[in-house]
């Protein structure tokens, strides 16, 4: 009798070990999506912090820094914040056949108010006076194409994020952004609407090196409808700097990259607003559009981050 038991006792811990054994590693192994989801998330060419946050609800102006007296500059009268309340982040991902490639669609629905002080009188008035329901819904788009080596995915080429007001009146268009002074690219990197849905390699992104002297160029319409700003995220720090306005489509903005900058990827962004939302009364409406781009500070081209 005590024989039997032993036997069935060996025979049941057996059973289970090859039960634990035979266990499926997809159950406990993520999957190519959620890998590439997270990746996304966490990749300093991705971050998907919402670039055109003030942060505030306390209308401000930044100083300008006037390089051209020849243009207009944005008047240190009018104060404004952008603050954003909600984010939602839709990712998509589609796998090439090969599995080794894919494609990530990043979709944002931003939520917040925009607040204005243009009249003087210190007053921080949202244009739509109802608290309980947001009067700025911006949706921005990224395309990401990333590739698998050795098991890992990793983040191969992006897009610009593109920012645009749903609904915007009037609807904002960029026509492209020049920016000079890179290190890459014969000096020069051109952004058009076409590269909003092709992805550029790290090494055709803007590329600088410390001490570099930097200018940014949008040209945009319809033609004296907006105001163009740079907003740019230094080592999480947001910068927001009213760009020169050379005509009613063209602006520009300059700024020196520190000799002692850290190394790593930066994000900035070209942003337009509309006249109305900046001058005009609390019947204005607001409307922007906006495109984001990783820029790297390196010592060279070849070892970037």
């Amino acid at each position: 009798m005590k024989q039997t038991f032993k036997i069935g006792l060996a025979l049941l811990a057996a059973a289970l070990l090859f039960l634990g054994c035979s266990k499926n590693p997809a159950d406990t192994t993520i999957n190519d999506e959620d890998q590439i989801k997270e990746l996304i998330l966490a990749s300093q060419y991705t971050d998907t912090t919402t670039f055109t946050n003030d942060g505030t609800a306390v209308p401000y102006s930044a100083p300008s820094f006037k390089n051209d007296a020849k243009n207009e500059f944005f008047p240190d009268s009018i104060k404004f914040a952008r603050k954003i309340d909600q984010v939602i982040r839709t990712i998509s991902v589609t796998l090439d056949a090969d599995s080794v490639n894919a494609t990530a669609v990043v979709t944002l629905d931003i939520y917040g108010i925009m607040y204005v002080d243009n009249d003087g009188d210190s007053v921080r008035d949202p244009y739509l006076r109802n608290f309980n329901s947001a009067d700025l819904h911006d949706r921005a788009t990224r395309y990401v194409r990333l590739r698998k080596i050795n098991d890992s995915w990793r983040v191969w080429g992006v897009t610009p994020l593109e920012l645009y007001t749903l609904n915007g009146d009037p609807g904002l268009t960029i026509d492209s952004v020049v920016i000079t002074g890179c290190a890459n690219s014969n000096g020069l990197v051109v952004i058009k609407p076409l590269d909003m849905t092709q992805t550029r390699l790290r090494n055709l992104l803007p590329i600088f090196n410390p001490g570099d002297s930097v200018t940014v160029s949008v040209w945009a319409s319809p033609s004296g409808q907006f105001w163009a700003f740079l907003h740019r995220w230094l080592y999480r720090v947001h910068d927001r700097r009213p760009m020169e306005k050379v005509d009613g489509q063209l602006f520009t903005y300059s700024w020196q990259v520190p000799a002692d900058a850290v190394l790593g990827v930066r994000h900035a962004s070209v942003d337009l607003i509309s006249q109305n939302c900046l001058f005009g009364d609390s019947s204005a409406t607001y409307s922007a559009r906006a495109w984001c781009l990783p820029y790297i500070v390196a010592q060279d081209t070849v070892n970037l981050p």
